[in-house]
């Protein structure tokens, strides 16, 4: 049992040393991309800065073995002593490091104030830049959305760790220079430092390990503490919590979990200061060992007062670089699992790669489905089965069925969110995999039940997202606020078209969900662009605001193929051809009066919700 745990351990030891090598190396490799020589410069000062308080107390100690003489009586005037080699030496070597290490640490204090707000901000991007190019799909799967949270929550341990690792050169090179002073002095003396350093690095190895494990395992608590808070402050959830008495509720969930965390957290800690004050009474031992060892060498005659003050210092330094050598490192070992977080995400690649056909972008497509089946990644049954269906250029289409059926799903193929399991999309004729992804991407607009807003820009920047690479009109943004009705308010706003739409923001404003909805019928008009698909966009308005939009869309799509997906049977009733999507398989297809007459699923559905209206 002790052997299967023993092997247990070495593995996880193995594990972490690993993670801790490919962590280092990655960091490294993106610390000299984003700065080579300042990187470079960064580490050699690191080195410099370790040996420059040996060579300065090396000649320190020199200057009191001088002043001793001078005490003695063999040096007896100024002008004898500057005669004297060995003190101009001393003199002139002093003032040289008085110069190069302040010199030094102002460099290496203004390299890491660049490297933590700067070269790690420029990182920062590249990580954004990163997830902005991931794939919807990639978003959607749990486990690449896993990596995206982690890397973003740890994200600032690429900074710790770059600035970890480079003190940990530091520190071994001090401890390097100490250990080969105390081991030329004394071995047996040396050998007994490292022994009572033992004990100090097992309590530090079980307050990281305890820590870690604290900070790992509860990541989710730590997140859903940081929810909490936010719905406590926002203002859309205020209302309700007045009402309901929530807000109390909240603040109590917020206890809750911040009294667990910080209980467990303070544990931790109260373990850390027994253990410290267990390796206060280690170091005790060693400081008495270290100063009677060099007292009977000073008596012996074997060193010189100067000797003394060198070795003493060297010693106490040794004992102590050795304790922060390996607390160091056995840190940074458990933080290798949180830059592995990091890298993880920027190994990812995207699942959905671009054709090298361009289409023309000024008029529709023909959109073909031929015996398409569908299963998400990672499940084992199928979303689509043998769904055939043709969407020809400036056609009118809708999708209709109950919730699950599979008709989002269509429209997410249609988008190239993912690839079929089984058979064939054809755009054009073309396989929709040959297809380049942004000449595709042009001759589409989307409007989706969750459209996006953005509160922290104004009315302009809102709608114009839509097309933001193409050359920016005033006169065709306010024509798309027309068309979506939403130039009524805009107008009335104190800024009109800079208001900002976020009163969080200095001079903003809020807005009501149907003026949200009008933004972004407007962003989709300034879009322009052949093909415009609704997935459930207005299944939060009621049903005459959605008449009126639905009235002000078809008026715009007047050789434009449209694709609607909606549960309101008055705004699907007007397309040219209606697709009935049940469990996977279109089951229906046809006008309305057409389906109507076929007297089947549509019919029934429509006579219901008609039914509920009367």
């Amino acid at each position: 049992m002790k052997k299967e745990q023993n092997n247990s351990k070495k593995e996880k030891l193995s594990k972490k040393l690993k993670k801790l090598w490919t962590g280092a190396k990655w960091t490294y490799k993106k610390m000299f991309e984003l700065a080579p020589a300042e990187t470079s410069i960064y580490i050699f000062l690191a080195i410099l800065q370790a040996a420059i308080p040996t060579v300065r107390l090396y000649f320190s100690t020199r200057f009191i073995d001088i002043l001793v003489t001078i005490l003695n009586g063999e040096i007896t005037s100024f002008e004898e002593a500057f005669q004297n080699k060995s003190l101009l030496t001393i003199f002139i070597a002093t003032l040289a490091l008085e110069l190069i290490n302040p010199l030094v640490h102002r460099i290496q204090n203004h390299l890491h104030t660049k490297f933590r707000i700067y070269n790690i901000r420029k990182l920062e991007f590249e990580l954004y830049e990163k997830i902005a190019q991931l794939d919807v799909q990639q978003f959607e799967d749990k486990k690449t959305s896993d990596i995206i949270r982690k890397a973003q929550d740890n994200f600032w341990k690429v900074r710790d760790f770059f600035k970890t690792s480079v003190n940990l050169i530091l520190q071994l090179v001090s401890t390097m220079i100490s250990a080969a002073i105390a081991l030329q002095v004394s071995v047996k003396l040396s050998l007994l430092i490292v022994i009572l350093s033992i004990p100090n690095n097992i309590f530090f190895a079980r307050f990281i390990r305890e820590w870690w494990t604290f900070y790992n395992s509860n990541v989710e608590n730590m997140r859903k503490r940081w929810w909490i808070r936010g719905r406590m402050t926002d203002e859309k959830a205020v209302p309700e919590h007045k009402i309901t008495d929530g807000d109390t509720y909240m603040d109590t969930l917020h206890r809750k979990v911040g009294t667990r965390l910080d209980k467990t957290e303070l544990n931790i800690f109260n373990k850390r200061f027994r253990g410290n004050l267990l390796s206060a009474f280690i170091n005790l031992i060693s400081s008495v060992a270290i100063q009677l060892f060099l007292i009977n060498e000073i008596i012996m005659g074997h060193i010189s007062l100067g000797d003394f003050v060198f070795f003493e210092s060297k010693f106490f330094s040794f004992s102590s670089e050795l304790d922060t050598l390996i607390g160091s490192f056995l840190d940074m070992l458990d933080s290798g699992t949180s830059i592995q977080n990091v890298k993880k995400l920027f190994d990812l690649k995207t699942i959905i790669k671009s054709g090298e056909t361009k289409l023309d972008t000024t008029r529709p497509p023909k959109i073909e489905f031929k015996n398409v089946w569908f299963k998400y990644p990672g499940s084992t049954s199928y979303v689509l089965e043998n769904v055939s269906l043709t969407i020809n250029p400036g056609e009118e289409i809708a999708l209709v069925g109950e919730n699950g059926a599979g008709k989002t799903t269509i429209v997410k193929l249609i988008l190239r969110f993912y690839n079929p399991t089984k058979g064939q999309i054809l755009v054009d004729g073309i396989p929709i995999e040959d297809i380049e992804l942004k000449s595709y991407y042009k001759t589409i607009s989307t409007l989706f039940q969750d459209y996006n807003t953005y509160g922290m820009l104004n009315v302009k920047e809102n709608i114009r997202i839509g097309d933001p690479h193409e050359k920016y009109s005033f006169k065709k943004l306010e024509l798309a606020a027309q068309k979506a009705q939403a130039d009524t308010f805009i107008n009335e706003f104190d800024h009109k078209y800079d208001q900002i739409l976020n009163k969080r923001f200095e001079k903003g404003t809020n807005l009501s969900k149907g003026q949200w909805q009008k933004i972004a019928l407007a962003r989709m008009f300034y879009r322009d662009t052949p093909v415009l698909i609704f997935d459930e966009p207005t299944s939060s308005i009621d049903a005459q605001a959605e008449f009126e939009i639905f009235k002000r869309i078809y008026e715009f799509v007047k050789d434009k193929t449209v694709i609607i997906i909606s549960h309101r049977f008055s705004t699907v009733r007007n397309a040219q051809k209606i697709y009935v999507v049940d469990d996977g398989k279109i089951v229906e297809s046809g006008s309305h009066e057409d389906l109507m007459k076929l007297d089947g699923k549509y019919a029934e559905s429509f006579k219901l919700q008609a039914s509920g209206y009367n």
